[in-house]
């Protein structure tokens, strides 16, 4: 068994899997806790299709990059907006497909609280797909479901990081009119079984399972997100990021995938036909349009997503900013660099509890900074509330 491209390379996104003739290759968990190919050399027929169509193996960087379409949007529907990460534009796009009697694939919790790519076709069932999980998602099988949609002419949205969404295009092996793609401005990708880890540490400390989890409640407002934890046992704990070791380390860019590093799928090599995420870079060029519910970047790529994104403005409020404004954001221009601990981290991951590496690696603040931080976020969540009003 033998691993298909240097997997420093390898963004996981199983392109190669689903094109195999052979069935030759199967995605397995490596040291990290990341998925990678592993090709069954017994079965393989050195067809070199996998590495032909591998995404990562075969991007050509764009010399020339047009200046897209970008707007500040958020959703008219407060639920939505409330319950969404930050403006709600996935789930307007997702409205647009689902009245088409479409199909929406996107990153869910299953009862493990494992994140995999699901498709839903009902709105009540898109609430799964909402929020942001800070981990990788396992493609699975979605790329050959999409492509059984696609090819009986329903309509289907697939959001993804970008590479996952290169990997879609790859597995297909085409494009199609009824496909719309929505990538994300991504800051990496964190490692499976470290949030593994992680939730077992919170099960072992609250002495319950957890059955789910919110990385950006924005209960206290936008700007000031909490995470949320609901147990099965019917209680909810709340804690501010600066408290919890994985949203540390996440900040740190401890325990991203390497390919994360040195990303071929940043501003200008995004093949997705709309590209979406938080408008940071409002507050500094036009703090009086910000919404504190919640504001979006949506950055529109293709004649495709211009045509959903005007067949959904009546539902969005949609401000059209200059592209300049996005020039600061670094997660849509370049890779995360690497936390000088990444090497040790992951050496230590296997020989360390959860609670020795939280000391060592991502040690929350003392409980006095940690009471008056949440002081303060308290203000801070009726100030929202009086702007919002």
């Amino acid at each position: 068994m033998e691993f298909m491209i240097p997997v420093e390379n390898c963004t996981g996104c199983s392109a190669c899997l689903d094109r195999c003739p052979q069935n030759a290759i199967e995605m397995k968990e490596n040291c990290e806790g990341f998925l990678v190919p592993v090709v069954d050399n017994a079965k393989c027929s050195d067809c070199g299709l996998c590495l032909k169509i591998c995404p990562a193996n075969n991007v050509v960087p764009v010399e020339e990059i047009k200046e897209p379409l970008v707007y500040a949007a958020w959703t008219k529907d407060k639920e939505v907006l409330r319950q969404s990460s930050s403006g709600g534009m996935f789930s307007e796009l997702a409205r647009t497909v689902l009245n088409k009697g479409g199909v929406v694939f996107g990153a869910a919790y299953d009862d493990n609280m494992v994140v995999r790519q699901i498709a839903v076709e009902t709105w009540d069932d898109l609430a799964r797909l909402r929020g942001s999980k800070y981990v990788q998602s396992d493609v699975a099988n979605s790329f050959r479901l999409a492509k059984d949609y696609l090819d009986k002419g329903r309509f289907v949205l697939y959001s993804g990081t970008p590479c996952q969404i290169a990997g879609l295009y790859a597995a297909i092996g085409d494009d199609y009119e009824n496909l719309l793609t929505c990538d994300l401005i991504c800051c990496g990708v964190p490692s499976p079984k470290v949030f593994r880890l992680y939730l077992a540490s919170l099960e072992k400390r609250y002495k319950s399972r957890v059955t789910g989890l919110a990385f950006r409640d924005k209960r206290n407002g936008w700007l000031h997100p909490t995470i949320r934890l609901e147990f099965e046992n019917s209680k909810i704990k709340t804690i501010l990021p600066a408290d919890s070791p994985y949203s540390i380390a996440f900040y740190k860019v401890i325990y991203n995938r390497t390919s994360c590093h040195q990303c071929l799928f940043k501003r200008g090599n995004s093949v997705a036909d709309i590209t979406i995420g938080d408008f940071w870079e409002l507050l500094r060029y036009q703090p009086d349009l910000v919404n504190y519910e919640g504001a979006s970047a949506v950055i529109v790529n293709t004649a495709k997503g211009n045509n959903v994104i005007e067949t959904s403005r009546g539902r969005m409020e949609l401000i059209e900013c200059q592209c300049d404004y996005l020039l600061h954001d670094s997660n849509l221009r370049k890779s995360v660099k690497a936390h000088s601990d990444r090497s040790s981290f992951f050496a230590d991951l296997d020989h360390l509890s959860f609670a020795e590496l939280t000391k060592k690696y991502m040690k929350p603040r003392n409980v006095i900074v940690s009471k008056i931080a949440q002081c303060r976020r308290f203000c801070l969540k009726w100030i929202n509330r009086i702007k919002c009003c």
